[in-house]
């Protein structure tokens, strides 16, 4: 008797996990992009300790600090946070967001 083989191909195997995987839903948020004007930021340090700050909040998605153009352009999600909290950590690091308390 001649032992039998079976020889799955790697492409069905492919379409199988994502035929499984079609069945889990995937949710999705809006987003919204700001840009908040900030004070006191003086070099590319400055930039990347406001970015770092900010992208460590929940729902922030990007983050771009500009310390030429005293800006910080976040896109988050306002399920998850809103610009009063972002603001807020900005100021948590030293930095001034006009406008707000």
């Amino acid at each position: 008797m001649i032992p039998l083989r079976v020889v799955i191909a790697p492409a069905v195997l492919v379409a199988a996990a994502l035929a499984a995987c079609s069945k889990v839903p995937v949710v999705t948020y809006a987003t919204r992009t700001v840009e908040i004007p900030v004070e006191g930021m003086t070099c590319t340090g400055c930039e990347g300790t406001i970015g770092s700050t900010v992208l460590a909040l929940k729902g922030v998605d990007a983050c771009q600090a500009s310390f030429e153009k005293k800006l910080v352009k976040v896109t988050y999600e306002p399920a998850f946070t809103d610009e009063a909290h972002i603001a807020e950590a900005i100021r948590s690091v030293g930095y001034e967001v006009p406008g707000t308390k």
